[in-house]
């Protein structure tokens, strides 16, 4: 039986393995920003988003239509 030192994990079926200190992460940047390019959104400006931040969000109780139809 061979054994071989792969290195250290940093792709992995597409996911980006980045570690440090604290430990591993996953990460898919790369995956998004191919989808991002894809879409040929790459040198899009950011937008401000249209919701309040810190929003706490409640429960709101209607009442069911009988025909949702």
């Amino acid at each position: 039986m061979f054994s071989k030192d792969l290195a250290p994990l940093k792709y992995f079926l597409g996911i980006e393995v980045p570690r440090n200190s604290q430990g591993r992460f996953l990460s898919q940047r790369n995956y998004a920003l191919e989808i991002v390019e894809e879409c040929g959104m790459l040198g899009a400006k950011p937008a401000d988003f249209s919701m309040e931040t810190n929003h706490k969000l409640t429960i709101v109780t209607r009442l069911t239509l009988n025909d949702p139809t």
